[in-house]
């Protein structure tokens, strides 16, 4: 799946999200307008769906942001994703992040072997959905 960043205001977002994203400028500048980017995985919190990109800030696993800020530019879902619904959460990703309800936990603590799989997934996703000649300008 690719989205391309259509607005990155914090205005734009829903007050019950307010507080779980920090901007003193007003502006969340880790994505960015026009750009496109490949989601990796998809979760929701506080009844919102936010997608976990490689974002301008990138260093080795994914961040969330909130759907709002996107478009769907490919709506082809990835080969490596599954499906997990726990205590009326969904959750879609690759079948590790799947199968530990920790396992972003794990990529932002620096678990080296949670990485280690983000990195080849995220090597795999970057294959199915590869940069646009647009993106390349």
């Amino acid at each position: 799946m690719k989205v391309e960043c259509v607005v990155n205001k914090t205005s734009a977002i829903p007050p019950e999200l307010s507080e779980s994203i920090k901007s003193d400028t007003g502006v969340v500048d880790s994505i960015q307008v026009g750009k496109e980017y490949v989601v990796y995985a998809i979760g929701n919190y506080r009844g919102h769906i936010w997608y976990y990109i490689a974002d301008e800030y990138y260093s080795e696993y994914p961040i969330w942001h909130p759907e709002i800020f996107f478009k769907i530019l490919d709506p082809r879902v990835s080969s490596y994703w599954q499906v997990s619904v726990h205590e009326n959460e969904i959750n879609i990703g690759f079948k590790e992040w799947i199968a530990d309800r920790y396992f972003y936990e794990s990529l932002t603590n620096g678990n080296k072997k949670a990485l280690e799989i983000f990195s080849k997934y995220k090597r795999l996703m970057d294959e199915e959905f590869p940069e646009s000649a647009e993106d390349d300008e």
